[in-house]
């Protein structure tokens, strides 16, 4: 075996730039994939963060969860503040057409 044949030296130098193309490509799918779960993973977090504000708007228009406790027999009571066409809401057709004043899209 010559070391001084070309043909091996330019088949050695084909396949170091095949392997560098392959490990380049390697490394732009990683980054991109890195870089779209960052961004998806931001969005779900914004969309968490809109969700607690629209639990506190509901909070302070209709009360705690914890504050509601049904009756035994299953009865509404008749001073409980509930949802606009519901029991103990609104009892006209305005108030199931009504909705939401929210500060955001959602």
């Amino acid at each position: 075996m010559d070391p001084n044949q070309p043909g091996k030296s330019s088949a050695t130098k084909k396949w170091l730039i095949g392997c560098g193309i392959g490990c380049g490509v390697i490394v732009v799918l990683a980054a991109l994939l890195i870089t779209g779960g960052v961004l998806y993973v931001r969005s779900l977090v914004e969309g968490f963060k809109d969700s607690e504000a629209m639990l506190e708007i509901l909070t302070e228009r209709y009360g705690r969860i914890t504050e509601y406790c049904p009756e035994p027999d299953g009865r509404i009571p008749a001073g409980h503040r509930g949802l606009p066409g519901g029991p103990g809401g609104h009892s006209s057709s305005e108030g199931r057409d009504r909705t939401l004043d929210l500060p955001f899209g959602g």
